[in-house]
């Protein structure tokens, strides 16, 4: 579940979310123990949302598409321990 609301942004994978505001970056901690910090911002139509770690960068971009029946989760995962980038992307339906 994706919620914007002004400057507020909340994204509910499973049980666990992760909610910004204003921009600001908040902290989260991981099923792993593992922490990172967070930004969401809404560009173009999207929900840009991008995990910073110690290890390197995850960068999500949510997009709706077919007036909503339909998500694109497109991911680009940046660290100095890759020799590239990781990209790719995942198609959801909304279930009938």
């Amino acid at each position: 579940e994706i919620t914007v609301d002004g400057d507020d942004c909340r994204i509910a994978l499973d049980d666990r979310s992760i909610r910004t505001r204003n921009g600001r970056a908040a902290l989260y901690t991981a099923r792993d123990g593992s922490t990172s910090r967070v930004t969401h911002e809404l560009r173009s139509g999207a929900v840009v949302e991008r995990l910073k770690t110690p290890e390197g960068l995850r960068t999500n971009t949510y997009r709706l598409r077919d007036g909503g029946d339909a998500l694109t989760l497109e991911v680009t995962i940046q660290s100095p321990h890759l020799a590239d980038d990781v990209r790719y992307r995942l198609e959801f339906s909304r279930a009938e």
